[in-house]
This record gives C-alpha cells, structure tokens and sequence, in this order.
C-alpha cells in the first residue's frame, strides 16, 4: 500500500528555527558552530521520524541538507562582497582627508541580482533623501561629504556622445558641523538650490578630493546636430562584454543560493511518496 508522507507541525517548527541559522551560515559558510547547530536540528528531525513510524529508507525526510547550503553560500561568497564593495556607501580615501565614491548599479552584476541581493540577510540599501527633506534649507549651511557619479566607460559611450551628465548622487548634511548626512540625487538638489550651483559645489568637492570628473555631455546646442540618445543607469555600464560569462555564472550562483534559502518553505509544502 502507498503511504504518503508529509512534513507535521514539528517539521515546520524546526525549520523556522533553522531560518536564523541558514542566515548565519550565509554569511560564515565555514561556520563550524553554525553547521553543529543545523545538525542537532537533524538530530531532533529524524528522532521524531522514527517515533512517528517512518521507514529506515526514510528517517533522513526533511532534513536540513547542511553541506550543500555551506558549499553554495561558500561558492557565492566572492560576488557577494564584490558588491558589497561597490555599495556607494564604501568609498576609498581621497585628498584632503576627503572620500572618494563611486555609484555602480545592480545591473552590472547581472540581471536580476540586485533583487537576489536584496533578499539575502546581510544586504544594506542606499536610500536617498526626497525634495521634501529638502524644505527650509539652506545652500550656505550644506556641507558635501560625497559625490558619486554612474561609472562611465569609453566603450559604452554612444555614437554621437553622451547626451546628459552622468547620474550623481551627493551625500550632503547641513548646518554649521553636520552630523547627520544624507545621499541626494544630484538633480534633487538642482531643483531646490540651483542645478548651476549645485553643479559648481559638486565639482568643488571633486577637485579637493582629487575625484576624477565623469566625461561631460555634449553641449545642448549639438545634440540636435547628433545621434546621441539618452542613457539609464544599466544602459550607461551594460557594455561591458568581457566580463559577461563570470556576470552570467555570478547571476546563476545567485539564483540557486535564493533558492536553497528559500528551501525552508518549499520544503514544508513537498509531500513524499513510496
């Protein structure tokens, strides 16, 4: 006769509690502790199956695959930091004890990672500040502590050149000895103070941090002259052809360790036969 077997209320209690662990072992693949923990869960999970009269070919249901979570989250690892040091919030220091930032989007890590990162227990977001934040402020009291411009390379450039400047945002706090700043985009703050001066403050800040300056558009008068056409953010870096395979490879990676987090709550939903 057929049984069918299905994961109990014990099964799902056991994997909410590996939920945390999986996080944990994301992070630190090489976890010893962490791997420990995971397997006393097993421990707990074939205990239960046995006294609820599950087959010996079958007392393994359910478990937690340890080593198959450490090896993918170990493999995914270097493209994880990789864009954790892209953040725009990891800048690199400049001259006159200022930093130096650069903005690169999820786009360049492959499609679909950013929402893959996004999704992991470790991730961090950019959030930028709005017009309203902006209410009753005043130039004079701003105060930059970074720029950062869309990386723009010569061979993503259009035929005809670029038609807007590159996209920036600007971490800027205000009053006389700001504690607390804030990342706005460039033309937010062109909207409330003057895209001209806000555009000379930025490049103020560029030259006393020794920031290399993103390759200027084409002056407005030629661009009816010219094929240029305008750019969005992964537009601006999605020629970068050489790297396409490891991007590929990242993407896929990615993918399979979303999915093997995400495990815990197919796996309380599968029904096994035999």
């Amino acid at each position: 006769m057929e049984v069918e077997i299905e994961p109990s209320n014990f099964h799902h209690e056991i994997w909410e509690q590996a939920r945390t662990l999986l996080g944990q072992l994301c992070l630190h693949p090489d976890g010893a502790d962490i791997a420990a923990q995971l397997n006393a869960l097993n421990d707990k999970i074939i205990k239960a199956n046995r006294e609820n009269g599950f087959p010996e070919d079958k007392l393994s249901l359910f478990t937690i695959d340890v080593g198959t979570f450490s090896r993918t989250f170990a493999s995914a690892a270097p493209y994880r930091e990789r864009l954790q040091k892209s953040h725009a919030d990891e800048g690199h220091p400049g001259e006159n004890d200022l930093t130096i930032y650069e903005f690169v989007a999820a786009g360049q890590f492959g499609k679909g990672f950013g929402k893959s990162y996004t999704e992991s227990p470790d991730s961090t977001m950019l959030r930028l500040g709005a017009a309203e934040d902006l209410e009753n402020k005043k130039l004079s009291d701003m105060a930059i502590a970074g720029v950062a411009s869309v990386r723009r390379l010569p061979e993503n450039e259009p035929k005809g050149g670029w038609c807007n400047e590159a996209k920036t945002i600007v971490l800027v706090g205000f009053g006389e000895d700001p504690l607390d700043f804030k990342w706005y985009a460039r033309t937010v703050l062109g909207q409330q103070f003057g895209q001209k001066v806000v555009g000379e403050e930025i490049d103020g800040y560029r030259s006393d941090a020794g920031q290399e300056r993103p390759p200027k558009a084409i002056p407005r008068k030629q661009r009816a002259l010219t094929s240029c056409k305008t750019l969005t953010v992964d537009e601006e870096i999605s020629g970068i052809d050489n790297v396409g395979e490891t991007l590929n490879g990242m993407e896929e990676m990615m993918k399979k360790m979303k999915d093997l987090v995400h495990a815990v709550a197919r796996m309380t939903s599968q029904t096994t036969r035999r």
